[in-house]
């Protein structure tokens, strides 16, 4: 299996701090988008525009990019 590689622990900690709109392409073939809440070594908290606020294990997500 090829492991893609997203952004790093410093540039998700800016998408953080700046309220960044990050999405996540799923396994899946879903894609959720939002501002990251908060994240650690196993999952993503994230917060979708319409407020819900959704926990996204890593091992789910394909890749993700800030969108703006």
């Amino acid at each position: 299996m090829i492991e893609l590689k997203g952004p790093s622990s410093v540039e998700i900690k800016n998408f953080i701090k700046e309220k960044c709109i990050v999405e996540f392409c799923l396994f899946n073939d879903n894609k959720l988008s939002g501002k990251i809440l908060w994240h650690d070594e196993n999952a993503f908290h994230l917060q979708e525009e319409n407020g819900r606020i959704v926990t996204i294990l890593k091992k789910a997500v394909m890749y993700y990019s800030k969108v703006r």
